[in-house]
């Protein structure tokens, strides 16, 4: 472990801290965004020595679309994201998840992206928009394919459609 952090230049350390926010793969577009929030300055150049390093790992996503996740050995080679990291990179990574996931409508698959982006967008702070769309599809994902009830309802309710809701029928 100690050879690869010692192969690693500043920056690399810090564009690996920022992919592990995510739990699943996802565009890269969105790691580099997830870097620039950390402030690594060249992040496609980073990213690229990680996945030469095999530290990052690619992955063919629904249509074939080309897909990356930090492996998960690697994942101790950082310290872990602090909660203040955790919301910086979530805030500036959410639109450009959501814009890569989304159909025409504005919609998110029932599936892990759906909540993976509803995670991060209540940790970032997203726009109503996109905690709406991603809180529909997470909380069907939870409650139709994972047969969790009480947390879809959670999420429904943490989004500002789901409190709007709430606050109608009180």
């Amino acid at each position: 472990m100690t050879a690869f952090k010692d192969m690693l230049t500043p920056q690399e350390p810090q564009q690996l801290r920022a992919a592990t926010l995510f739990s699943i793969p996802v565009p890269q577009p969105v790691l580099a965004a997830a870097g620039e929030a950390a402030s690594v300055q060249e992040p496609g150049r980073a990213f690229e020595r990680l996945r030469g390093l095999s530290l990052i790992d690619l992955y063919l996503g629904t249509g074939e679309r080309e897909e990356v996740a930090v492996n998960p050995l690697a994942r101790p080679l950082v310290p872990a994201l602090s909660e203040a990291e955790t919301i910086q990179i979530a805030e500036k990574a959410i639109a450009p998840l959501y814009s890569s996931w989304k159909d025409a409508d504005g919609g998110l698959p029932a599936d892990q992206r759906g909540l993976e982006v509803a995670q991060l967008a209540l940790l970032g702070r997203a726009p109503a928009d996109i905690l709406n769309a991603s809180a529909r599809s997470g909380a069907a994902f939870l409650f139709r394919t994972l047969h969790e009830a009480q947390p879809a309802l959670e999420l429904v309710l943490l989004a500002p459609c789901g409190a709007g809701s709430r606050q109608g029928r009180s």
